[in-house]
């Protein structure tokens, strides 16, 4: 197939600016008009002075192997909300649907888009499309991406990748992440995170289904004053640890009693945190005392607290919260004696 050259008395000069064509309105900081789409006209390729529309290319549209990809290709429902969390190396982390490691090529598109926009001083944070809206999160060595319909909310989208990216801080803490980046560019967080995916798929699913992420307000059993003066009481007395920071009592993952021992306040944020951990491991339910670290965002990002977790029965969960690793067995015996008042009141 040959491919017909312009005269060079018609070559478009080398400063001609090079024609391109916008999908969608691209959205970046300090830029809130979309790009207008340019007229459907013939387009050329100024670098090579070759018309793009003198090829025949029917040949490739009808070939299995040339066939574009649509979104079950790749194992993605499109009418759902899909969530991508890469590295800024373009490294899979997660992704909400279907294996990442097969997404690699797409999540290298994703990070391709964000460092063009990071070249010219931007910040890529929205993709609008006809049918899709595409929000980014730039976070650290993060890339966050929700994708969702056209209509969805962009706050609702941006509160999404919020809760996923405090949940992967709730297992790693931020100075952590970004000592390991520091040391390897190219690090496989993956690596890092096993068995969390199904906590950050929890964290999406808790925006989805519940309001309290977010209104930053936190589900609560509806109990009178004194019934939860007497469950409070019965916490605060037998605990005799200096160290204890947050007792939390959950029924059906709900709240019903938080109690701070140091004047330290709990953001709702690390509630539903500490919440989605308990509703996404079933496992703690077989074990009389589950000890674990947890970091909570907001109540210190760098740092872990440790997390003395029982249950009462079968739907609820007491969360004794310490500064200090070294506190188990205190709080053990502090977890004993409640767990001993607390079905008497």
């Amino acid at each position: 197939m040959e491919t017909p050259v312009p005269d060079e008395d018609h070559m478009p000069s080398s400063s001609t600016p090079t024609d391109t064509v916008a999908t969608g309105p691209i959205q970046v900081a300090g830029d809130s008009s979309p790009n207008q789409t340019p007229p459907d006209t013939p387009k050329i390729n100024n670098q090579q002075g070759v018309s793009s529309n003198s090829c025949d290319l029917s040949s490739l549209s009808t070939s299995p192997l040339h066939e574009p990809l649509v979104a079950k290709d790749l194992g993605l429902e499109p009418d759902d909300l899909h969530v991508f969390v890469l590295s800024d190396a373009g490294k899979p982390i997660y992704s909400r649907y279907a294996d990442e490691t097969k997404l690699a090529h797409l999540m290298g598109v994703m990070q391709a888009l964000v460092s063009v926009a990071n070249q010219d001083g931007d910040e890529l944070r929205t993709i609008i499309t006809e049918e899709r809206k595409i929000v980014f999160k730039i976070c650290g060595h993060l890339i966050l991406v929700a994708v969702g319909p056209h209509v969805a909310p962009t706050g609702h989208l941006n509160t999404v990748l919020k809760y996923v990216y405090n949940q992967i801080v709730s297992a790693l803490t931020v100075q952590r992440i970004e000592k390991w980046f520091k040391q390897k560019h190219n690090l496989d967080l993956r690596n890092l995170l096993i068995g969390d995916s199904r906590i950050l798929s929890g964290a999406i699913e808790q925006v989805e289904t519940q309001l309290g992420p977010t209104l930053n307000a936190v589900l609560c059993i509806p109990l009178s004053v004194s019934v939860r003066d007497t469950v409070v009481q019965a916490i605060t007395q037998p605990i005799k640890s200096q160290d204890l920071v947050f007792a939390i009592l959950l029924t059906n993952y709900r709240v019903v009693c938080i109690v701070s021992m140091k004047k330290h306040f709990l953001h709702p944020t690390d509630i539903h945190l500490v919440t989605n951990l308990v509703r996404c491991s079933q496992s703690f339910k077989a074990a009389p005392t589950n000890w674990l670290p947890i970091c909570l965002p907001k109540f210190n990002p760098n740092g872990y607290l440790y997390a003395n977790l029982s249950y009462l029965d079968e739907h609820s969960c007491l969360v004794l919260l310490t500064v200090d690793s070294n506190q188990f067995y205190a709080l053990q015996t502090s977890k004993d004696q409640i767990l001993s008042v607390c079905p008497s009141s």
